[in-house]
């Protein structure tokens, strides 16, 4: 019976110690970041700007007000190593979580995608996205790679 008891109370203050440890970590998860880093193509750094600051960032505001996104922002990168792997401007979009970030195109938010897309004036046509995609955005910009990021928040020290 004594044996039982001490067993008993080992696992209880288990317990308890796991849950005291649980409760209080150092960081906590945040938002979702999709980073895209592009490489300007030479003599197209105008071409490139117009395109992001006319087209896409009004997009990207047409998304956030609807509630696709949290946020988005761009960075520039004013060195260059000579890498193929190097860039010069980053484009990043926060979301709420993994899933709104790998799954953006899915199911209802496909929908709510669709519905945006579909009232966004930004192109005028679907004829005219394409043509601004075919003249500003290809020809002026190389995407390096893309990656998926989540944001860390450090909890108060206690």
């Amino acid at each position: 019976m004594k044996k039982l008891i001490q067993i008993t109370l080992l696992i209880c203050f288990s317990l308890i110690a796991t849950q005291a440890m649980a409760q209080d970590p150092a960081t906590s998860s945040g938002p979702v970041w999709r980073i895209t880093y592009l490489k300007t193509k030479p003599g197209k750094q105008a071409d490139h700007i117009k395109w992001l600051r006319e087209y896409r960032s009004r997009v990207l505001a047409d998304d956030k007000s609807a509630g696709l996104i949290l946020d988005y922002k761009y960075f520039t990168k004013p060195t260059d190593d000579g890498s193929p792997s190097d860039w010069d401007i980053a484009e990043a979009v926060m979301y709420r979580n993994y899933a709104e970030a790998l799954d953006a195109a899915t199911g209802e938010r496909l929908k709510k995608f669709q519905e945006v897309r579909a009232a966004n004036k930004v192109f005028g046509s679907a004829e005219n996205r394409t043509k601004v995609w075919a003249e500003l955005r290809d020809p002026s910009r190389d995407v390096v790679r893309t990656s998926i990021i989540r944001e860390l928040i450090f909890n108060p020290v206690k």
